[in-house]
């Protein structure tokens, strides 16, 4: 798995880069409105953008996922809730492919309703989990009021590794 991060000052956020080099796909989250860098790193790697993804809309700064994803012919994906098209909908639980990377879709409200994080599985390798924003004890997203499941409690989000999953992944 190739991966990469992008911490930005101007707005302060993290975008990421990641796919499979052997199959020359990769999947860009968050990305701010500057796109140039996903461009850059794309060719560098060898790599093509095939999805490009936000894992909740950015009340905070503006979203160059829809840029980006119209400039390299890519599908622009948000959880369900936001609406949009049928072909643009992210889905709890839904997994995708890309070369030997999985993706697992998880529904975790609370930075925002919509908030999604990404279990990214290398299936030759190792396992690592990409998301925004931390979420606190009590199920509450940082900056937000959190958000409550259709039972009316907080919605925790937990995921269990294979115990020959490494407990943290190292990215090269």
């Amino acid at each position: 798995m190739i991966f990469r991060q992008f911490l930005h000052a101007s707005p302060i956020a993290a975008s990421y880069l990641f796919g499979c080099g052997g199959q020359s796909q990769c999947v860009v989250v968050d990305p701010v409105d500057e796109i140039k860098p996903y461009l850059q790193a794309s060719h560098e790697t060898g790599m093509r953008i095939v999805y490009v993804i936000d894992t909740h809309v950015h009340a905070d700064h503006v979203s160059g996922g829809r840029a980006l994803a119209r400039a390299v012919g890519a599908p622009y994906l948000v959880h369900e809730s936001v609406g949009g098209p049928e072909h643009s909908r992210l889905r709890d639980a839904q997994e995708m492919t890309v070369g030997n990377v999985t993706l697992r879709v998880l529904h975790t409200p609370g930075h925002t309703p919509e908030h999604v994080c990404l279990l990214v599985t290398d299936r030759t390798r190792t396992r690592a989990m990409v998301r925004a924003h931390w979420t606190h004890a009590d199920g509450r997203g940082h900056g937000a009021d959190g958000a409550r499941d259709e039972r009316g409690g907080w919605r925790p989000c937990l995921v269990r590794q294979r115990d020959t999953a490494p407990a943290a992944p190292r990215f090269r």
